[in-house]
């Protein structure tokens, strides 16, 4: 009778562990999750604005209607939920379009080569397209007091600075 009651108690030892290292195993599994699900948001960007930018190239759009198509593109990105702010930056040394969105209103400062800086009011949900002759090599963008600098090489440049909001934490994503 006295090993059958040792028996149990082990019995029982073991069950409580493994129901502690469930319970470990799962919050752990939804801490992984969101982070996933963030940077794939990046990378989706990346691919889906280069398929934007292969069809404008490919239909031989000029600068116009270029940022035409991305200011399309931003309004129908921008839908996705959890997008508080995207920016993008495209040209050469020659020209640069800055397109920017944002879920509220705030400034945005474009800092270029040539000495030319920019505030910019954005009116949230309402995309914004500047252009920058002359730009020089480099490309400042200050959000929020941060800056992002882009190097300007030879050819055609496109940068992008995508903001998500999550939890209270703030993700920032760029190529």
């Amino acid at each position: 009778m006295i090993n059958k009651r040792g028996q149990f108690y082990l019995i029982a030892a073991i069950i409580i562990i493994a129901v502690i290292i469930g319970f470990v195993a799962v919050s752990n599994y939804l801490e992984k999750d969101e982070s996933t699900k963030v940077y794939d948001l990046g990378e989706e960007l990346k691919i889906e604005s280069a398929q934007v930018l292969d069809y404008g190239i490919y239909n031989e759009l000029d600068e116009v209607d270029m940022a035409g198509l991305l200011v399309g593109f931003i309004e129908e990105y921008s839908k996705y939920g959890e997008i508080n702010k995207l920016y993008f930056i495209f040209g050469n040394t020659e020209k640069i379009i800055f397109l920017g969105y944002q879920e509220l209103e705030g400034e945005v400062t474009i800092e270029t080569g040539s000495g030319i800086s920019d505030l910019l009011h954005l009116y949230g949900r309402t995309p914004l397209n500047e252009t920058y002759v002359s730009p020089g090599s480099k490309v400042i963008v200050k959000i929020n007091g941060v800056e992002y600098a882009f190097d300007l090489k030879p050819g055609e440049n496109f940068y992008f600075i995508l903001v998500i909001t999550s939890e209270g934490e703030q993700h920032v994503i760029t190529n």
